[in-house]
This record gives C-alpha cells, sequence and structure tokens, in this order.
C-alpha cells in the first residue's frame, strides 16, 4: 500500500483517541477501522511475526508509513495503565522496533482511556469518569507533560492529590487523618492511616 493511501484511510478513521500525528485505538474497537487499513495491518503482522505477539492498542502515524502493536496489559484495571512494551512497525519498510517498559520506574502511561474504545463500550462510562475527575482539577492543562508515570504522579501531587487503590483522585488532606492519643506515659502517639 502506498503512504499516500495509507494516510487517506488513516484520516477516515472516526474513532480512537485523535491526535495530531496518531490515532490509538484498543484492540476492541479495530472492527471501525477501514477494512482495507485492518487487512494492510494484518499482513504486515503476519509478515513480522506479530500477529501472535501481547499487544492491545493500535497506533496508526498520520506523518509516517507506520503503526505500532502496543500493550498495556492492565489497560482495564488501572485508571492510568502503564506500557509493557510496543513494536513499532515501519509498513514501508517491513520491519519492525521493540521497545521494553517492564523493568522502567517510569514508563509512558495512557490517560483518557474512553477515546480509545467504542462510545458503547462498557468500561466507556467509567473511564469517562476518570477523565472528568482530572479535567475538574486542572490534570490536562498542559498535555506535554503527563506522559511518563513519574511525572503524571507529581502533577497529581502538586494538584493536591493522590491516587486511591482503585487509582481514582483523593485529595491528600481526606486521605490521610492523624489521630492523636496520649499514652499511658504522657508521651503523644501519632498515628497516620490511609482512609479507605
Amino acid at each position: 500500500m502506498e503512504f499516500w493511501h495509507y494516510k487517506k484511510l488513516v484520516n477516515a478513521i472516526s474513532l480512537g483517541k485523535q491526535l495530531p500525528d496518531a490515532v490509538y485505538i484498543h484492540r476492541t474497537a479495530l472492527d471501525a477501522v477501514p477494512p482495507e487499513l485492518m487487512a494492510h495491518l494484518a499482513r504486515s503482522a503476519t509478515a513480522l511475526g506479530l500477529e501472535d505477539r501481547d499487544w492491545n492498542v493500535v497506533k496508526f502515524f498520520k506523518r509516517d508509513h507506520k503503526v505500532a502493536l502496543l500493550n498495556y496489559p492492565r489497560f482495564f484495571e488501572d485508571a492510568y495503565p502503564a506500557l509493557d512494551h510496543a513494536y513499532t512497525v515501519d509498513l514501508e519498510r517491513g520491519t519492525f522496533r521493540e521497545s521494553d517498559y517492564r523493568n522502567s520506574d517510569n514508563p509512558p502511561i495512557l490517560h483518557r482511556k474512553e477515546t480509545f474504545l467504542k462510545r458503547d463500550h462498557p468500561s466507556a462510562a467509567l473511564f469517562r469518569a476518570i477523565t472528568e475527575e482530572g479535567e475538574k482539577v486542572g490534570l490536562y492543562e498542559n498535555p506535554r507533560s503527563i506522559g511518563f508515570k513519574k511525572s503524571w504522579e507529581r502533577l497529581i501531587s502538586r494538584k493536591g492529590f493522590m491516587l486511591n487503590s482503585q487509582g481514582r483522585l483523593t485529595p491528600r488532606a481526606n486521605a490521610v487523618r492523624q489521630a492523636i492519643e496520649v499514652t499511658e506515659h504522657g508521651k503523644v502517639k501519632i498515628e497516620r492511616h490511609l482512609r479507605r
């Protein structure tokens, strides 16, 4: 497939997370991608031995004749899942490059997961709610600084929040409570508990 044709098909994709240079789509929504583009992807993945590898998100590049097959193993479980590994496929050359983030303490993470899915997906409403709570506290004001785990966690902390065990935003002031008690020896004992 010529690049101009690939580019035309990618620009015709109406769902997914639309960015200026790429479209991201979860595997469950790939039936909404133009069939000709999916056939091109399938042929390339098969030729490179990638069809059976673990991946659940496709990144269609808009400015290059490339796709990336991305694996977020906890896509549905985590509010902001981390990238495990990626296969970036050069469709022009028929080659790929693998990136592995499994041992990284600062992997890329996802936001706005509802955009990766069809609107009627059972998890879409929950993911929209997660995005909306982040929007309300200004987490998406500077999208260039939120793509990696550490910068995301620092931003959440600067805004006065933390992530609870479900990955939802919780004000730090509410998350930590101090119980002060005087022991029988007259010393003050401070206990900190995470509110659940």
